[in-house]
């Protein structure tokens, strides 16, 4: 699953919100230092979007682990899916509240 969400105009020059369900295979996180569990998150971000790019600000996002898993399967996916509807807000509003956000 992934969604675009028009976000008024800012300063950094953000103008949509990224949310996104995804699966990660985990393991260590070289950027981090710390592991990273395998399974579906839910990712939030701030991006620009241009004509036929878009351009990322590294770490202005956030994940949420959304279930731990041993491998990807359609079923797990779906149930990530379930629960990623019950979080996007919550994480749609930290980030609009961390950056100064406004939903248009």
């Amino acid at each position: 699953m992934k969604k675009d969400i028009n976000i008024k105009p800012n300063p950094r020059g953000w103008n949509i919100i990224e949310v996104e369900v995804h699966y990660d295979l985990g393991g260590y996180n070289p950027f981090t230092s710390q592991g990273v569990k395998r399974g579906y998150y839910l990712s939030v971000r701030p991006v620009e979007q241009k004509e036929f790019s878009r351009a990322y600000t590294m770490f202005s996002g956030t994940s949420v682990l959304l279930k731990e898993v041993g491998r990807k399967s359609t079923k797990a996916q779906a149930e990530a899916e379930a629960i990623a509807a019950d979080k996007e807000r919550e994480a749609i509003d930290y980030i609009c509240n961390k950056y100064g956000l406004e939903i248009a």
